[in-house]
């Protein structure tokens, strides 16, 4: 009421005034002819009250007024407001004016209510239009059958479950591979084991512990904290220049409207005071301002001091990027300086025969060859030979699960016959059997010499310092190692950063040329994969799906969006799954290799498929908004480049909170949650309910991953892979320190209030994600080590694109404002700007590689009192309990290393156990299980209530099945693993 009022008050006042100036077709505005204006030409006004000031010709009488600039209309037919102002397709004949149309895919709408026309690509059915592709509502009813079927396959399992009980003759079994596998689960997570205590051997890091100081992964994942801080300082520092320039006077008044006073402006052209006389306030009371000359001078001055802030700009966050490269690497000395690791006690010995594989008389060799270089006090203290055993892997991985079962049954750390379940008496004997057969294999191969070296040698001192010693005697001395056997071959030395549990002891053999041949195939079978699913699904979705409802003005929606983003997202995961499995196919040595290469081939591919988006969302702006988006000519006017303001709001929109929050709460539930709780039931369904028909078993048995061949049994190996957690994923997340800020960077070439607006988002994603990494890392994932700088170092070299997009916008404003190549064709200007971006980003590199030398070797200090069995003590693996075949060895031909040192579990040396994450607890005493197994889970783990919830459905169930099952007498555990309680496991 108070609008039509004000309306009235407007055509009462008589004020004269229309059109301003007019849109030249080359670009820039001219004086009009006359204030009246003309059919379907872009005008400005110069009313400050409302557009029923504006009076335009009978033959297009409404007003369509610009998405972003109030200021600027058209005069229209009214079946022409969604052709000029797209998503305003409701005239309002009252107050001539193309209002604001809600009913999607509708181009003219009849009400608020009922269309009218729809656009093209929707069908018009009822006053309603609909995507054609879901005319007869196909999407709707795909959803619901996909919805039904998920609903029938769990009512059948638990109809077969209550029904007919278990079919499966390994139910008793199989449900303790489960038990064990979600135990296996906890202890998988980041965790302080300790075989220097009694109280604690086990305990869960403190959200809040200074990870800074205490080696709990390696020296990398500090080094990721100290670049989520840098990201922290680099958007603050930018959101405040950039603040601060859009700050300068006038600019507001040329700049679009932003959404919320787009709304304002539209839905309501006054608003009416209480105050007497009435005052009437109006988005278009800056029109007045905009006068040709005023917007071409302002404009000109925005461009010229953007030039100058960017440019200075780029050169701090330049200065403060290699100052933190520099200091990063000083930090990694510090760090391991402070917390000694086995690295430190270890080189590689390269070049050794083949054939020499008795650890023994290569340990005396050395001590003899080295008496003369190490320091008093210290000595070699063992060697570990890296074997070829490609051929037999599988062998010798069983052979070592073997091992540990035999150690927890020594442990009593499992479910044995007295306690209740049938048929782990069978398990047993079998056990003992298949140990015996072990020995006789593992005999067999070191009689024989079957198994032999792969030529590299661990070799490993009592102190650190007697590492750096030999290490330098060689440098000098290349000969040193020269066998008087053997003189055609002289071994050489590396020094050794990775950590015993980061070597890749299977890939030992593989050749450098082998390697980087695998690694070429695997990233074009990468980027093949990537194009083919871009071209087959990506595109076609786009173009089908979300082109016609951005034509429209509208965000796609409905059924089928919700069909479309599962297949999407199913994608995504099987892109992640090839690049991982491209990494393990390459053959690489060390864990840090394999992580550098997820790291680049991810930020490749979130590069092409961010950019891949933007530019679809630029082609479809460029559809639905006037204006042009020159980046390389003088800016003149604000009206010319609302393109580039509605591009730059897009990828706000699409950054902020979908890529910079959402994203990372979605990983959480889609890529740990959701698989924790299928894997559970699909599990159970298979192996321990057998609670379908054995074709459905098999079919469903494609979803369960490291699934056996049959659906009878389900090994325990199996199961704990299929239940693992996520690794902590440096490797994929160091991508968001590359195409976050290059992005932001590049947004910064357009004219756009979110351009500072992202980096204040940015802002507060880095104290985000901070705070959530920290969640992931020491709640959620499971642990893996990073124990070298090449991680950070090349993620540091890729910095070259930021800097690259820095520079690339600074270069656009230099020529926005005039100040460069003013004279220059728009050819010549493209090829300079290419050129600056290519030299920025070569500058980088070579300031990065001169200055802070990243992949120099440098001695860090350490104490000669710290000895690699002070360590041990401390991390619980060492450079013989992580080689597998050394510790068959010991196992099954101890008298071949008798003297070379052995591995054996903190109470007993006859006890040989292998070293693998989540069974820390096999190395330590009987004594200790019962403080190991007494916390498994943490308030934190979300696994904790999913657990609880089990307990309770499974106790329902048995409850209202006919055919639930009864505990045994003094089978109280037993009763607890029908039940699914976790506790089992703790030592009576």
């Amino acid at each position: 009421m108070a609008m039509e009022d004000a309306l009235l008050t407007v055509d009462e006042t008589g004020v004269r005034c229309g059109v301003g100036a007019v849109r030249q077709p080359g670009g820039g505005w001219k004086p009009p002819v006359s204030l009246v204006p003309t059919c379907r030409q872009r005008a400005r006004t110069n009313c400050t009250l409302s557009y029923k000031q504006v009076h335009c010709p009978a033959e297009c009488p409404l007003v369509a007024p610009s998405q972003k600039f109030p200021c600027i209309f058209y005069c229209v037919k009214p079946d022409e407001c969604s052709d000029f102002s797209p998503g305003r397709g409701l005239p309002d004949a009252k107050a001539k004016l193309c209002t604001k149309c809600e009913l999607i895919g509708c181009k003219v709408c009849a009400s608020s209510t009922r269309c009218q026309k729809c656009f093209d690509n929707f069908a018009l059915k009822d006053g309603v239009c609909s995507l054609y592709l879901d005319e007869n509502g196909a999407s709707t009813i795909t959803l619901y059958v996909l919805i039904l079927l998920i609903v029938l396959l769990l009512a059948t399992a638990f109809t077969y479950r209550c029904c007919l009980g278990s079919r499966s003759p390994y139910a008793d079994e199989n449900m303790l591979s489960i038990l064990e596998a979600r135990r296996h689960r906890h202890l998988m997570k980041v965790q302080n084991w300790d075989l220097t205590t009694e109280h604690h051997p086990r305990s869960f890091y403190d959200l809040f512990f200074n990870l800074h100081q205490k080696n709990i992964l390696g020296v990398g994942l500090p080094l990721y904290y100290n670049n989520i801080a840098l990201m922290l300082v680099v958007c603050s520092v930018s959101a405040g220049a950039l603040f601060l320039l859009y700050r300068q006077p006038g600019l507001s008044d040329l700049l679009p409207l932003n959404e919320v006073d787009q709304g304002r402006a539209i839905a309501r052209a006054f608003l009416a005071s209480a105050a007497e006389p009435a005052i009437l306030f109006s988005p278009m009371a800056r029109c007045s301002r905009q006068a040709p000359k005023i917007i071409e001078d302002t404009m000109r001055t925005f461009a010229e001091r953007s030039f100058y802030i960017l440019a200075g700009l780029f050169c701090i966050v330049f200065i403060l990027t290699l100052i933190h490269g520099y200091r990063q690497i000083k930090y990694s000395q510090w760090f391991d300086s402070v917390n000694a690791d086995m690295s430190d006690f270890a080189l590689l010995m390269t070049g050794v025969p083949e054939n020499m594989t008795d650890e023994v008389q290569m340990k005396n060799w050395l001590s003899q060859r080295l008496a003369d270089i190490l320091p008093g006090g210290t000595s070699v203290h063992g060697v570990s030979i890296a074997y070829n055993y490609a051929d037999i892997r599988q062998q010798v991985e069983s052979m070592l699960l073997r091992l540990c079962k035999s150690r927890e049954m020594k442990l009593d750390t499992h479910v044995s016959a007295e306690e209740g379940v049938p048929g782990t008496q069978a398990v047993e004997t079998q056990l003992l059997e298949d140990l015996a057969g072990d020995q006789k294999t593992a005999s067999d191969w070191f009689n024989s010499g079957r198994i032999r070296s792969t030529g590299r040698v661990f070799v490993v001192f009592s102190h650190s310092a007697a590492r750096v010693k030999v290490f330098q005697a060689w440098q000098s001395k290349p000969d040193l190692l020269q066998h008087p056997d053997n003189k055609s071959v002289v071994p050489s030395l590396e020094l050794v950063a990775n950590e015993p549990v980061s070597i890749f002891w299977e890939n030992q053999h593989v050749s450098q040329a082998d390697i980087n041949s695998n690694a070429a195939c695997s990233i074009l079978k990468v980027g093949f994969f990537f194009m083919a699913i871009n071209v087959l699904v990506v595109m076609p979705y786009n173009y089908f799906v979300v082109w016609p409802f951005t034509l429209a003005g509208q965000n796609a929606c409905g059924p089928f969006q919700t069909i479309a983003g599962m297949l999407l997202g199913i994608v995504n995961a099987l892109i992640g799954a090839l690049i991982y499995g491209g990494a393990s196919s390459v053959g690489f040595r060390n864990k840090d290799r394999f992580d550098t290469f997820i790291l680049v081939s991810n930020t490749g591919i979130q590069l092409v498929n961010t950019y891949v988006n933007f530019a679809l969302c630029a082609w479809a702006s460029s559809r639905t908004t006037s204006g042009s988006m020159n980046l390389l000519d003088q800016i003149t006017d604000s009206d010319g480049h609302s393109l580039e303001s509605v591009i730059v709001q897009s990828i706000y929109k699409m950054l902020v909170p979908g890529m910079l929050f959402v994203n990372y709460l979605m990983g959480l539930v889609l890529a740990n949650m959701l698989p924790f709780v299928q894997h559970n039931l699909v599990s159970k369904i298979i192996y321990v309910w057998r609670a379908l028909p054995d074709c459905l078993l098999y079919a469903l048995k494609v979803i369960l991953p490291w699934a056996p061949g049959d659906i009878d049994s389900y090994p325990r190996f199996n199961a704990e892979k299929a239940l693992m957690a996520q690794e902590v994923p440096l490797g994929w997340d160091y991508f968001a320190f590359i195409v976050f800020p290059t992005t932001a960077f590049l947004m910064m070439a357009c004219v756009s209030t979110f351009v500072w607006k992202t980096f204040m988002a940015m802002v507060v994603w880095s104290v985000f994600y901070y705070v959530w990494s920290r969640f992931m890392h020491l709640r959620v994932q499971s642990v893996s080590y990073y124990s070298t700088t090449l991680l950070d170092c090349t993620m540091w070299i890729m910095w070259a694109l930021p800097t690259s997009a820095l520079a690339a916008s600074t270069f656009i404003w230099g020529l926005r404002s005039g100040i460069l190549l003013p004279d220059y064709n728009p050819g010549m200007k493209l090829v300079a700007l290419l050129c600056v971006s290519i030299l920025a980003g070569l500058l980088w590199i070579v300031a990065y590689l001169v200055f802070v030398h990243p992949f120099r070797w440098r001695v860090a200090p350490e104490s000669n009192n710290v000895t690699v069995d002070d360590v041990f003590r401390h991390k619980t693996y060492s450079w013989y309990n992580c080689n597998p075949v050394y510790v068959l060895k010991c196992a099954y031909f101890s008298k071949a290393v008798a003297g070379n040192p052995t591995i054996c579990s903190e109470e007993s040396a006859d006890d040989v156990v292998p070293f693998q994450l989540g069974k820390q607890y096999l190395f330590m005493s009987k004594k200790k299980q019962e403080k190991i197994m007494q916390r498994l889970d943490d308030v934190l783990e979300f696994e904790t209530y999913f657990e609880l919830i089990l307990a309770f459905l499974s106790a329902l169930q048995d409850c209202a099945c006919c055919c639930a099952r009864r505990s045994q007498p003094n089978s109280r555990q037993y009763q607890r693993l029908i039940l699914n309680v976790d506790d089992i496991y703790v030592s009576k």
